[in-house]
């Protein structure tokens, strides 16, 4: 599973991409849950039903795990590809909070509740934060 060199640089494979991604995305599924079971705790506000362990833990790993595969395609089609992936990791991270401040209803038809922004906006920085951190750096370790 070595990283292979073309032209100096080196290119990491699928196979430690794909795994940088889900390392990634286990991560910021723990900590994203965590804050899930925090949140009303500390806010006392209600977490709505489509909200739960089961999709914070699968929207967290599946993004990760398909950021893994763009980290892979970046560095196939370029020479900057973890610079590239980290700048588009940070503006696409920022664009992501959009939904939850401008978001009016959940996917489900309800009503967003009161709070909705505080409970989401977290998660969406935190897995933002686990893509462009920890999936180069697992990528690129020796």
């Amino acid at each position: 599973m070595m990283n292979e060199t073309i032209n100096g640089q080196q290119k990491p494979q699928i196979v430690r991409s794909l795994l940088g991604g889900l390392i990634a995305g286990v991560a910021s599924a723990i900590l994203n849950n965590v804050w899930l079971l925090v949140y009303p705790l500390t806010t006392g506000n209600e977490v709505p039903e489509i909200i739960n362990i089961g999709s914070v833990t699968a929207s967290s790993i599946l993004g990760l795990f398909i950021g893994g595969f763009v980290y892979f395609v970046l560095h196939r089609l370029t020479k900057k590809g973890t610079f590239i992936f980290i700048t588009a990791g940070v503006v696409f991270t920022f664009l992501s909070l959009m939904g939850p401040i401008n978001m009016t209803d959940l996917p489900d038809g309800n009503s967003a509740p009161e709070g909705f922004a505080l409970l989401t906006i977290p998660m969406h920085l935190i897995a933002g934060l686990a893509a462009i951190i920890i999936t180069p750096k697992w990528v690129n370790r020796k």
